[in-house]
């Protein structure tokens, strides 16, 4: 696998991870999980958030502790679900769904175990997958945080894993 595509299919693992949670992927109104690579990003996180009043979106903004082992590279990803929450408009389409309001803060806590010691996506086929590698993990310090917004709830939940390209 080239190594771009290490870094994409880790982040397509942990939006699936985060998609197949029941109480996001709930029929009567499923909150998708948007990622990079689904095309005008910022249009669909407002659409969604006009549509549903919550959204998720998942990004890789960075990466640290580089280990250089000849022409490989290890490094340890950080990747961040980002859930944006328009309270009224969040209730109201809960409300017109028949289902119990899904708060911003209620998300964050399904994702954090959505994605906690999960496999991200770059297992061996046919190999059984071992604890400790190859999983996202949450940070000890600071797992989520509130980011100031001024038109919406929004909280970033922070995992990291790690690869070598």
């Amino acid at each position: 696998m080239a190594p771009e595509e290490k870094l994409a299919a880790v982040a397509d693992a942990f939006a699936a991870l985060i998609a197949a949670d029941p109480w996001l992927a709930n029929p009567a109104l499923p909150v998708p999980v948007l990622t990079e690579r689904k095309g005008d990003f910022a249009t669909d996180i407002e659409q969604s958030l006009n549509n549903l009043g919550l959204a998720v979106a998942v990004v890789m903004p960075d990466a640290e502790d580089v280990v250089t082992t000849g022409a490989t590279l290890a490094l340890r990803v950080r990747l961040v679900a980002q859930v944006c929450e328009n309270v009224p408009g969040n209730q109201s389409a809960c409300e017109t769904a028949k289902i119990s309001y899904r708060p911003a803060l209620a998300a964050v806590v399904r994702i954090m175990k959505a994605v906690n010691c999960q496999p991200n996506g770059l297992d061996v086929p046919d190999v059984p997958h071992r604890r400790g590698v190859n999983e996202f993990t949450l940070p000890r310090e600071r797992p989520f945080q509130l980011i100031p917004d001024p038109a919406t709830v929004t909280y970033h939940v922070t995992a990291h894993t790690t690869l070598s390209l």
